[in-house]
């Protein structure tokens, strides 16, 4: 499941913390006088990556494949004797 991560942290004596970037300013009243904030954002991520994910999927699936056909030639061939191979449950 991909997960919302910051794109970087920075570290003092208070902890860990994303860093954050400038995106504007805004005026805003405070106590009967007008000033001007910054407005501060942190960039993010999502963490793995959506492409990853599938790719991952795609893997699994193929080694589900491979193990279908160590299956199947241990059957044709009749490598073992003593032993049942069965299907996937």
């Amino acid at each position: 499941v991909p997960r919302c991560v910051p794109v970087e942290m920075k570290r003092n004596q208070h902890g860990e913390r994303s860093i954050t970037i400038a995106v504007g300013t805004t005026r805003v009243l405070t106590r009967g006088q007008w000033r001007t904030v910054e407005l501060r954002a942190c960039p993010v991520t999502f963490s793995p990556h959506p492409d990853q994910i599938a790719a991952a999927r795609r893997h699994y699936e193929h080694w589900w494949l491979a193990l279908g056909w160590v299956r199947d030639g241990l059957i044709a061939g009749g490598m073992l004797r003593s032993i049942e191979v069965t299907e996937v449950i």
